[in-house]
């Protein structure tokens, strides 16, 4: 399956944490204790969508016939997680693939794409 990756505009935040929500609610079923506060998010977390989508950083993935698959948010640097670092380097978050299209290895294909976008 091929993909194409188009930045999301502030007007199309809602639709992010509706990705976000989906994705919690999955890995709650699993029993897992991650990511639940996007099932309610508290301001902060809203803000740091649209910080992320004013950036730049937010794209909606795509297969060739226009359906949207999931999402991702790519930075050059990472301050919060990583610190100042002297090495360019691509730091990936919030990677959510809808749960249909689950198994179709489009993770790693984003991983590839970014990699020779970014290098």
């Amino acid at each position: 399956m091929n993909i194409t990756l188009h930045q999301i505009k502030i007007s199309e935040k809602e639709i992010v944490l509706n990705l976000f929500k989906e994705a919690a609610e999955k890995i709650s079923k699993m029993n897992i204790d991650h990511w639940q506060y996007w099932k309610n998010p508290p301001q902060q977390k809203i803000k740091w969508v649209e910080e992320g989508i004013l950036n730049n950083e937010f794209f909606f993935i795509y297969n060739l016939d226009d359906k949207r698959l999931g999402m991702v948010r790519v930075l050059n640097k990472d301050l919060l997680y990583w610190g100042k670092q002297n090495e360019k380097a691509t730091y990936v978050h919030s990677l959510v693939i809808k749960e249909k299209y689950n198994g179709y290895g489009i993770g790693a294909k984003v991983m590839q794409k970014r990699v020779t976008v970014y290098i």
